[in-house]
């Protein structure tokens, strides 16, 4: 199915961050391997912005200092950073972050819908853990956009949504209202409309409360017809965004597998499309983030029986062997250090040195690679740090 051009963001302004992203970055080798992450756009100031970034630089700049490379190689590795100081399209308006790796071969920067905390490493690898921020609620899920005037149907993910074309479907009750009701309703719209929180009410003569819920109920039924063949190609979630009872009347029509309804006060032609999608992953989130829940959960009732471990080399053993089916990460921070040649067990430092990686993102790598999933556990959710993993064996 074609898409229609639209989007909450700005064309070319945010990158799609996924699971392959991070697992060729965690297994990116670098000496140096230099990771930033910078929150942009949070105070509308492109200036502000850049000068945390200058001060992230600067401080990438010292530590390779004291590691003992010289100021033309230096200079070289941070020539992408530098690069970005001077280009105001990264800093992008519907950004939120950013994230920039260089030293591994191909320097790359990823723009983020989401924002990290302003921080840089200098180790053997990149840092990856904060990109699973992105990945949570990860996949796409349909909205409908409910306008008895202009119905409208989106494709979305958690940061962007885009509008699909309808082709022959009725988009507006005008198009299936009875011929001895369509005069009169045109007559309305004349005279000016009054709105209601629900729906449009015509005060023309002979157009009643009763009449317009009939012609809201049959336009409903042919809606829910006609759109039944568009979203059988997807087995995506569907959210039907809308007033209320007319929402949940159209969900109700559909024959989809997972349908949430969310509730627009007032009409929703006065909705526009980040109000839209706001309120559509409110509904949907639950669904969208049900596997981060059950991980939770499975821990929780595996802890003890051996299919659990919050042992930093046991996880990064399991991870690489493949025997872990979810891991819960509970921070964040780096966990600087190496595994030691010729054994699972692992050798952590309080600060990076020369040839560590952080042994928690180089799990995570492992783990995606080898099919798992990898969480970002929120405060509470979990009693460990930094890391526990679900065993599949």
């Amino acid at each position: 199915m074609a898409r229609l051009e639209s989007s909450l963001f700005a064309p070319g302004t945010i990158d799609e961050v996924g699971r392959d992203d991070i697992v060729e970055l965690a297994k990116s080798g670098g000496e140096p391997a230099i990771s930033i992450y910078l929150p942009v756009g949070l105070h509308g100031d492109v200036a502000r912005d850049k000068i945390v970034l200058r001060d992230l630089i600067a401080q990438a700049r010292l530590e390779l200092a004291e590691d003992g490379y010289d100021a033309s190689r230096i200079k070289e590795l941070l020539q992408l950073p530098e690069r970005l100081m001077t280009d105001d399209t990264y800093f992008a308006k519907g950004m939120r972050g950013m994230a920039i790796f260089c030293g591994i071969g191909e320097d790359r920067v990823l723009r983020l819908p989401v924002a990290p905390e302003p921080a840089y490493s200098v180790a053997a690898s990149p840092w990856v853990v904060p990109l699973l921020s992105v990945l949570e609620g990860a996949g796409d899920f349909l909205i409908i956009w409910l306008d008895l005037n202009d119905v409208r149907l989106y494709l979305a993910g958690r940061f962007s949504m885009t509008r699909l074309p309808l082709g022959d479907v009725d988009t507006s009750i005008d198009d299936v209202l009875p011929d001895e009701d369509r005069q009169a309703h045109i007559s309305a719209r004349a005279e000016g409309t009054a709105r209601t929180s629900r729906v449009a009410v015509f005060h023309a003569k002979g157009v009643g409360e009763e009449r317009t819920k009939r012609h809201e109920e049959h336009f409903l039924e042919m809606l829910a017809a006609e759109l039944v063949p568009y979203l059988s190609e997807w087995s995506a979630p569907l959210v039907v965004v809308g007033v209320e009872d007319l929402a949940a009347s159209l969900a109700a029509r559909l024959a989809h597998d997972q349908v949430a309804v969310a509730q627009l006060e007032g009409s929703p032609s006065r909705a526009d499309e980040r109000e839209i999608h706001r309120r559509a992953w409110e509904a949907v989130e639950p669904i969208m983030t049900a596997g981060h829940r059950a991980a939770v959960e499975r821990y929780a009732e595996l802890a003890g029986t051996g299919y659990t471990t919050f042992e930093l080399e046991e996880v990064s053993a399991a991870a690489r062997e493949g025997r872990a089916a979810s891991l819960l990460v509970a921070s964040t921070r780096p966990a600087w250090g190496r595994r030691l040649s010729g054994s699972s067990q692992v050798e952590l430092h309080e600060y990076a040195v020369i040839g560590d990686v952080d042994l928690v993102g180089s799990a995570v790598g492992d783990a995606l690679a080898s099919g798992a999933e990898a969480y970002l556990a929120t405060a509470g959710e979990v009693p460990f740090s930094p890391v526990g993993a679900i065993l599949r064996y």
